[in-house]
């Protein structure tokens, strides 16, 4: 699903793969990582690396720098891989924390995707990107 026309978005730090991100209001079309728990998301960061494996300073931990504009944010509807920051089951509704990966989401705060994948923290599973606030204590379970 995604986007109808993809927006052109600007680093505003440096961001993991498979991260959630979030617009930076400071500057128009620039998104960072999320860093506070149950962010409202605008998708999830490209599961590659920014450099090519090899290269000197290439890093697997940084899928896009400051003001990188070369990189994929898969959009709500979108299918993709998300990083686990903690253990949740397949059908949980999931959630950014502090820094952008995905543990079960809790009443009140804003849900980031439908996990496809039972998670733990550490491995990356497959979610479907979403966005709404959670308002009720039933559906998904989780831990």
């Amino acid at each position: 699903m995604g986007w109808p026309v993809e927006p052109s978005w600007v680093a505003g730090g440096t961001i993991a793969p498979c991260r959630f991100v979030v617009p930076d209001p400071s500057a128009d079309e620039t998104i960072v990582q999320c860093s506070v728990n149950g962010q409202p998301v605008i998708g999830v960061m490209q599961e590659g690396m920014r450099d090519t494996p090899g290269l000197t300073g290439a890093s697997d931990v940084v899928a896009a720098s400051s003001g990188d504009q070369d990189f994929k944010v898969h959009g709500l509807g979108d299918v993709c891989l998300i990083e686990c920051g903690g253990t949740f089951n397949a059908g949980a509704e999931v959630m950014p924390d502090t820094s952008g990966k995905a543990i079960y989401a809790l009443v009140g705060y804003y849900v980031g995707g439908i996990a496809l994948q039972a998670g733990a923290s550490g491995r990356k599973v497959r979610i479907q990107v979403v966005r709404y606030q959670k308002s009720t204590s039933g559906g998904s379970s989780g831990s």
